[in-house]
């Protein structure tokens, strides 16, 4: 996989086999024709074979963008995940007052998976109340 930094500071990868190349979106763009207008920040998956774009930065099933700015997004060596940070509040299971998750996508199922806790529940897990652990 190659992570490289574009022009203005874009960020950008490309799995080892060169088929999909994934981006952070740097003003909004339209990322098929006839689709909706993307702000900003959402983080954008190219399929260079099959010549197909998809939001990565999505709530899981919809086409919408997240609600806020992603990125940057790093790219699995074989193209099918792609993870990146997001301050969205409509991706799931994320912190509803907007503070930065990490999230993974993975292409092949159209999955999108918060991968960090938010910090209401790292900070109730610090304080001894783990799931499946016992107070002292």
């Amino acid at each position: 996989m190659a992570n490289d930094v574009g022009p203005g500071g874009a960020r950008r990868a490309v799995g080892d086999d060169g088929r999909r190349v994934v981006f952070l979106t740097g003003t909004p763009a339209v990322v098929e024709p006839g689709g909706p207008e993307l702000p900003a920040g959402q983080v954008v998956v190219r399929d260079l074979t099959a010549s197909t774009t998809r939001i990565a930065s999505a709530p899981a099933g919809s086409a919408t963008a997240g609600n806020a700015d992603s990125g940057p997004p790093s790219l699995s060596a074989q193209g099918r995940i792609v993870a990146f940070g997001s301050r969205a509040t409509n991706l799931g299971a994320g912190d509803p007052r907007g503070h930065a998750q990490v999230y993974v996508a993975d292409l092949r199922r159209g999955a999108l998976t918060l991968a960090s806790p938010s910090r209401a529940v790292a900070a109730s897990q610090s304080a001894g109340n783990r799931p499946g652990s016992s107070a002292r």
